[in-house]
């Protein structure tokens, strides 16, 4: 369902399930609800409800439940970030570089620029002190997890920045590498980014983790925003078949960000 086809059965006096059509709402209307509609139970078991606004209020939220045509569109409705930008550019460091200053590789609907030879393996940095310190990072997830020779000569490296990697229209572009290796942190938000590059990317996708996380156990000490995200979490890391990483965040209670692994540590 939708906001969209909630409407639709609101406007042909169809009864819903208005628990669930308040899920759909912006904000601003969740919290004046019952003033805004009018509702009559109709059915028990399960319970639908015929649900009545005034004119002024449902053309008001057809038009945010509008599927938007481009970024600008978006913004006209409300929400920019409900249309993917045109664009994708993403910083790349490789061995073809004369200096320190990674690469920019650009990625349309309608074109791709790139100017070095790809590698057979990728490296997505998320975090951008880590990217800076790739050299470093790079040496400690080779201590880590044993993936030999990690460094410019036989491998990519990408500034994750966020989510943004895992934007539908970089997909096309890694498809040019045999591995997405992926240094998320150990997280909800990394756990989530890692399962919508496997959904896109397949076995391409490999999630950077160790063996053992014993020798980084101490590292687990940022406090998750809450405890339902934190069992989502876990739940996530079980799912992906992560198993070890579950019972690391039961056994701390806390998440680890990337950073850690600029540190000095022992295997």
């Amino acid at each position: 369902m939708s906001l969209r086809l909630y409407l639709e059965k609101i406007r042909n006096k169809q009864a819903i399930n208005y628990d669930q059509f308040l899920k759909y709402l912006p904000s601003e209307y969740i919290f004046s609800a019952n003033e805004i509609f009018i509702t009559q139970l109709v059915s028990i078991n399960p319970k639908k409800w015929v649900v009545n606004c005034n004119e002024d209020v449902f053309n008001k939220l057809w038009k945010l439940s509008e599927k938007s045509k481009n970024r600008v569109h978006a913004t006209e409705l409300g929400n920019s970030h409900k249309h993917p930008i045109s664009t994708q550019m993403l910083l790349v460091q490789h061995n073809g570089l004369s200096d320190v200053r990674p690469t920019v590789v650009y990625v349309s609907e309608h074109e791709t620029i790139q100017t070095f030879k790809g590698k057979s393996r990728l490296l997505i940095i998320e975090n951008e002190q880590n990217f800076i310190n790739y050299d470093i990072f790079c040496n400690a997830i080779t201590k880590l997890t044993g993936i030999a020779l990690l460094n410019k000569d036989n491998v990519d490296i990408a500034y994750g920045s966020g989510n943004k990697v895992t934007a539908k229209l970089l997909i096309s572009w890694y498809m040019q590498y045999d591995e997405i290796l992926c240094a998320f942190d150990y997280d909800l938000g990394g756990l989530q980014m890692f399962k919508t590059l496997k959904k896109r990317l397949g076995d391409k996708a490999i999630f950077i983790q160790p063996d053992n996380y014993s020798s980084i156990s101490s590292f687990f000490v940022k406090k998750p925003e809450s405890a339902e995200k934190f069992q989502k979490a876990r739940k996530l890391a079980e799912l992906l078949g992560f198993n070890s990483l579950s019972q690391e965040f039961f056994n701390t209670r806390h998440f680890m960000e990337q950073e850690m692994l600029l540190k000095d540590f022992n295997v």
